[in-house]
């Protein structure tokens, strides 16, 4: 038995054909791992109760801008702009531990920000009747409206420290979509070759 392969056009013209093809399947291929990274980030964000606002900062580049290239490359960021919500986004990534300095106190509104039925500014602070009310627990107290015969109502919750959790898994999320970018890979160059 006999094979023979005959080949018709130009052999140097198909193999350029052929790179393209797969320039274009990496391409292809970083750009869904790369959306869908930023897509993952959004949705733990915004599940975490973050924030559209916040998720919306959630962007995602793709190198070389204006073509293909076996090199492709994805880029994730969080398009913050101050160094404050920079601060913020690795609060959330990381978590952390925020103390009052300097023997002070975190005031942390109880009714959100009401008083009765009024909302409570910055400048009602100072002519509200507020006392400081020490708890059982070390690190905590109230300030509390005293109310001519009334009950007395806690307006601010007093901490020491406050501790927040990590809430979001970016790193864990980006390993996942790098994991898959061999099979992104495989669709996209099967896809081409149809």
């Amino acid at each position: 038995m006999q094979l023979g392969v005959k080949l018709e056009g130009d052999f140097k013209q198909m193999m350029v054909d052929k790179g393209l093809a797969d320039e274009k399947a990496a391409t292809k291929a970083i750009r869904r791992a790369s959306t869908g990274l930023k897509n993952e980030v959004r949705g733990q964000i915004k599940s975490a109760g973050l924030g559209q606002r916040f998720a919306n900062t959630i962007r995602s580049k793709i190198y070389p801008e204006r073509r293909d290239s076996i090199n492709a490359a994805g880029w994730i960021y969080a398009s913050a702009k101050s160094s404050k919500d920079r601060f913020y986004t690795n609060v959330f990534e990381e978590g952390a531990t925020i103390r009052a300095g300097s023997g002070k106190w975190l005031a942390m509104p109880i009714n959100v920000g009401y008083v009765g039925s009024k909302r409570v500014g910055i400048n009602d602070l100072k002519r509200l009747n507020l006392e400081f009310r020490p708890t059982n627990r070390p690190g905590v107290a109230l300030l509390v409206q005293r109310i001519k015969g009334k009950p007395d109502q806690p307006v601010f919750l007093l901490l020491k420290q406050v501790r927040i959790r990590k809430r979001i898994d970016a790193m864990g999320a980006s390993q996942r979509w790098f994991d898959r970018i061999p099979d992104l890979l495989a669709e996209e160059m099967e896809k081409g070759s149809r």
